[in-house]
């Protein structure tokens, strides 16, 4: 297309070109070598590549389809509103929101129908995930139905996860396994439970096991590849967490084609830096002040090994509080030891000093002596 004669305005923050009575449009002009110019697909994005806010052209798969919803505007008028799930079939997915006309026009399209989107608006939510809205100036096109769509081309970043989300799927390496404990139920009867620590490119994020998917720990080694289909999210004291919902099931080591990239060795977190309620952060220092051991009786009733010490790390001092084997571990660790303390938690301090203390897969590496 070749454009004469056209003007620029701006608006809402973005520039468009118009054309008015003087305009002229031409469709396949001479002398134009198509060669010269990049192919439509540059000007797509697919569903996984939506970071910022603002006009966005994309292709891409429906997975998921939620009800139509009604609301009551302001001037009484009776709007409706619809949410697709669109994906890239490798992992990416974004939300669309269909609004009032386009409900019906767009909203009738099946699961597994590719669909090309012209001028679709992409917005940010309040918690930072991004939408695109399917607005009446928007164009949307079916280009394929029937797509067939598996699990595993919907699997999802640990990144991406957030609480309340529900049958997703993820590969990850196994990162720490938590010991198996037993708790009793308002019915008298006993339940066991037990964390994996998963972590992908992206992030980390527990794995919490129950009753007969325990056994699952004992089978599975640090470094292994899982895949976990059908888990739920939720927030709970100790972060974000997942579990297996009804169907889930974890795959150890599959056959897929693929391999994840090798476990990294944590960043540590300067002292300096450490914020009450962050966890899975990893500090490290030389003890400028001995373990004293004592023992304490949990809300359980369990009765075990606490100790308690300080290092300095050059920004600051921490004083590091580790349970059960872990304080055996450090009991007797002289002045001047460098430690690293892995997988911790900041706990609120009542002093200057900060205070981080051991959870379900913490790791104490002590690494040189002064």
């Amino acid at each position: 297309m070749r454009i004469l004669h056209g003007y620029t305005r701006e608006r809402q923050g973005e520039v468009e070109v118009n054309v008015g009575r003087r305009g002229e449009l031409y469709m396949e002009p001479m002398g134009v070598k198509p060669e010269e110019y990049p192919p439509v697909e540059e000007f797509f994005l697919e569903p996984g590549g939506v970071h910022e806010a603002g006009r966005v052209n994309l292709i891409g798969v429906v997975v998921e389809k939620s009800p139509v919803s009604t609301f009551m505007r302001r001037d009484g008028q009776e709007g409706r509103v619809m949410r697709m799930r669109l994906s890239d079939l490798k992992g990416g997915e974004v939300t669309l929101v269909l609004w009032d006309d386009r409900v019906e026009d767009v909203g009738e399209v099946e699961v597994g129908t590719r669909l090309k989107i012209v001028e679709g608006r992409a917005r940010r939510r309040v918690d930072g995930r991004i939408e695109v809205h399917i607005s009446k100036s928007t164009w949307v096109e079916v280009v394929e139905e029937g797509v067939e769509i598996t699990t595993l081309s919907r699997r999802r970043k640990i990144g991406e996860i957030r609480a309340g989300m529900r049958d997703i799927n993820l590969l990850a390496r196994v990162v720490g396994i938590g010991r198996i404990r037993t708790f009793e139920r308002r019915d008298g009867s006993e339940g066991r439970v037990a964390s994996l620590l998963l972590q992908d490119d992206s992030g980390s994020v527990r794995l919490s096991l129950w009753d007969d998917d325990v056994d699952l720990v004992e089978r599975v080694r640090e470094g292994d590849t899982i895949y976990v289909e059908r888990a739920y999210a939720r927030e709970g004291l100790g972060g974000l967490s997942l579990s297996l919902g009804s169907g889930g099931r974890v795959a150890i080591n599959p056959e897929l084609g693929e391999t994840l990239p090798m476990i990294r060795r944590r960043d540590v977190t300067k002292i300096e830096d450490l914020r009450e309620g962050m966890g899975d952060v990893t500090v490290e220092g030389k003890v400028v002040e001995e373990p004293s051991l004592r023992e304490v009786t949990t809300r359980r009733g369990e009765t075990v090994k606490v100790a308690s010490f300080i290092i300095d790390d050059g920004t600051g001092e921490a004083r590091v509080s580790v349970w059960r084997e872990l304080a055996e571990k450090v009991e007797g660790l002289p002045l001047g030891v460098k430690v690293r303390i892995e997988n911790c938690y900041v706990r609120p301090s009542y002093t200057e000093t900060k205070e981080v203390t051991s959870g379900t897969f913490t790791k104490i590496r002590i690494e040189d002596e002064a």
